[in-house]
């Protein structure tokens, strides 16, 4: 009787210890899939010349499988996207002014445009070097009064008496501009003298006044160029040489870039 009651504990026993066992390896493996299961993470950091504050991070899904995730960069030029599922990305960053510089992904250089891979459960780090751009003629944007496009020609009608261009510095720095105007007109003007035709020659400066001439944009900044035209121009008859030309210097951070606009006489 007592060697079956020791028997029954024992058995006993082992039956719980089983048990015990069992419910232990059953808990650990829905935890291991639980983290598997949870979704990655991107941290990183936007760097310029400027700081890194104020750039528009996106990741996307080439796919199109994931919308895209969007981000403003910090004071500090951080972003994070904390709830990321497994799968392959892109990255573009953009503020108006900069452009692509060089990017590292988990600390190995990239090229730009390339694609990773975040996995569940971990973090991918992201480093974005950026820098001004150096196309400044889309940058310091330039207009007639009514904010349409000059291009690098402004027509004059005869007997216009003024032009106006406008200068809008759409980068994220300071741009600093000067203007040099090659700006004359040559011909002749016919006369009598007693009864004999003849003609004298006249050289006239385009621009009685023409300012201003320099100056430093902020950005989000206008400025408007006025120009007065010389009225004498239009009592030439014949016209022989001109130099029309207004060149248009611009400087952000290191960054330098000259435009050079015509004017355009239809009636010449």
């Amino acid at each position: 009787m007592r060697i079956s009651i020791k028997r029954t504990i024992k058995y006993s026993s082992f039956l719980l210890g089983a048990a015990v066992m069992c419910i232990f390896v059953a808990c650990t493996e829905k935890a291991e899939q639980s983290d598997a299961e949870l979704p990655g993470g991107i941290n990183g950091c936007v760097r310029s010349n400027a700081g890194g504050q104020g750039f528009r991070v996106s990741i996307v899904d080439p796919t199109g499988a994931q919308s895209p995730q969007v981000a403003v960069t910090g004071s500090d030029g951080t972003f994070c996207f904390s709830e990321v599922k497994a799968g392959k990305y892109t990255v573009d960053v953009q503020r108006e002014g900069f452009e692509w510089g060089w990017m590292y992904i988990d600390g190995l250089r990239v090229s730009n445009g390339r694609s990773f891979v975040v996995k569940n459960n971990q973090t991918t780090e992201i480093d974005v070097y950026m820098q001004v751009s150096s196309y400044m003629n889309e940058e310091l944007t330039i207009t007639d009064i009514n904010g349409n496009p000059i291009g690098n020609q402004i027509v004059i009608p005869k007997y216009t008496s003024t032009i106006a261009i406008k200068l809008y510095n759409g980068t994220a720095q300071d741009a600093s501009w000067n203007l040099h105007k090659l700006c004359y007109i040559s011909g002749e003007r016919d006369t009598i003298i007693g009864t004999i035709p003849t003609y004298t020659r006249h050289t006239f400066d385009i621009f009685t006044s023409i300012s201003p001439t320099s100056g430093t944009l902020s950005p989000g900044d206008v400025t408007i160029i006025t120009g007065i035209i010389n009225p004498d121009i239009y009592t030439l008859d014949r016209y022989t040489r001109s130099l029309r030309e207004l060149d248009l210097y611009s400087t952000v951070g290191y960054h330098s870039a000259c435009k050079t606009i015509e004017l355009y006489f239809p009636f010449m």
